[in-house]
C-alpha cells in the first residue's frame, strides 16, 4: 500500500503526505486518519460498529442545543426531498416535531456544556471542535470519548421524534 501519491503537473511533482493514528483503548478502536482510504477498507469487516442509538446521543442531556440536523427522508415518493439539512442557532425551538416522524437523522452538530460537537452516524466520526495538537492530547480526547461512550445510559431526547435504524439481523 503506497501512501504517498505522487501528481505530474507537466515538470512539477506534487507529493501527498497522509497519516493513520489507531489508538484501541478499553475495548475501543479510535481512528484518526487524512489521506488513507485504503487502509480502512481492510479494517471494515473486522470492526463492530457502535450502534446508532448510542453514537447520536451519547453527547446529549437536556441542555444540549442542537445546531445542525443532517437527515434522510424514507419518503421515497416522486416529489419528495430525499436528503435535508435544518440549521438553527437551536432547532428543537424552530423545527416541528410533526413532519420528522420519517426522517431519520445522519449527522448533528450540537452544543453543550463540554463545547461543540458533529457526530456523522453513518461514518460513527465524532469531532469535538477545538484543537488537538499532539498524540497526548488526542489520546486524552480518545479516552475521554470512550469513557462518555461506555458511561452512556439511554434516555428520552429531541432526537426520539425522529426514526431511528435498527438491524434486522
Amino acid at each position: 500500500m503506497n501512501l504517498f501519491h505522487p501528481f505530474n503537473f507537466g515538470k512539477e511533482v506534487e507529493i501527498k503526505y497522509g497519516y493513520l493514528i489507531i489508538v484501541e483503548y478499553n475495548g475501543f478502536l479510535i481512528i484518526s486518519k487524512r489521506g488513507t482510504t485504503e487502509f480502512i477498507e481492510l479494517l471494515q469487516n473486522n470492526i463492530i460498529e457502535i450502534d446508532y442509538n448510542t453514537l447520536s446521543k451519547f453527547k446529549l442531556n437536556p441542555s444540549t442545543q442542537y445546531k445542525k440536523l443532517g437527515v434522510n427522508n424514507l419518503d421515497t415518493s416522486r416529489g419528495t426531498l430525499r436528503r435535508a439539512t435544518y440549521e438553527a442557532e437551536d432547532i428543537k425551538g424552530a423545527l416541528s416535531t410533526i413532519s420528522t416522524g420519517n426522517k431519520i437523522v445522519s449527522s448533528l452538530k450540537i452544543k453543550n456544556s463540554s463545547g461543540l460537537t458533529s457526530i456523522a452516524i453513518g461514518t460513527s466520526r465524532v469531532n469535538d471542535f477545538g484543537y488537538k495538537l499532539d498524540i497526548k492530547e488526542f489520546c486524552i480526547w480518545s479516552d475521554k470519548i470512550c469513557s462518555q461512550i461506555k458511561a452512556f445510559s439511554p434516555s428520552i431526547t429531541y432526537l426520539d421524534n425522529f426514526c431511528r435504524t435498527f438491524k434486522l439481523f
